[in-house]
């Protein structure tokens, strides 16, 4: 009995350990399986489904949570705008400024990155944030869109991500296109430090 149970503790101690090894390998891969043009084309296809958060006649805000494959597209995708965040500590208030970036750069600062991505239909913008951080953490942020047409809006998003994730999700214009948009917000680690968007994260969709 006392067998048993321990070659089942072993059995099942292996196959955890080999799905981690697997996990991680697959996740240190994907950001070079696609190229510039193949990342946008998928955005652009919408093949990302996500979970709808919030919805109403002019706008739908999906959340793609630490889904991978949508950091990596939206990192490599040719239409991303990226560029470093601040990081503050809080229990030092000094802040360390990175460099902001152009388009098609990515500028990782000591804070992390964070990007926005205009999809080339100019109805949809795709956002993610990963802070330099050790801890899980809570992102809290906004879209701010400003229409061609004079109209404006502030979209809400956000997320609790794990240890090394990227937070991503979408914003996608249902009636109004065309215009600019610009992302901020903030990212607070377990540990208490918080990790600000730079204000250049942003594009005219």
């Amino acid at each position: 009995m006392k067998i048993t149970t321990f070659f089942k503790l072993v059995t099942v101690t292996t196959f955890a350990s080999v799905s981690l090894l697997v996990s991680e390998s697959v996740f240190a891969d994907s950001t070079t399986t696609l190229n510039a043009q193949q990342a946008q084309n998928q955005l652009d296809n919408g093949i990302f489904k996500g979970d709808i958060v919030y919805q109403d006649d002019d706008i739908t805000v999906r959340s793609f949570g630490d889904n991978q494959d949508v950091a990596t597209a939206i990192a490599n995708a040719n239409n991303t705008v990226s560029a470093g965040t601040t990081t503050t500590n809080s229990a030092n208030t000094s802040s360390k400024f990175s460099p902001y970036a152009s388009i098609k750069t990515t500028t990782t600062g000591n804070g992390g990155v964070a990007r926005l991505n205009a999809g080339d239909s100019g109805r949809v913008l795709y956002w993610s944030v990963k802070p330099a951080t050790e801890w899980p953490y809570e992102f809290n942020g906004s879209v701010k869109i400003k229409y061609y047409s004079g109209a404006s809006r502030t979209v809400l998003v956000g997320g609790v991500g794990a240890l090394h994730s990227t937070l991503s999700g979408s914003v996608t214009m249902n009636k109004n296109h065309g215009g600019h948009a610009s992302f901020t917000g903030s990212a607070v680690s377990l540990n208490g430090n918080t990790y600000h968007v730079l204000p250049s994260v942003g594009t005219s969709f």
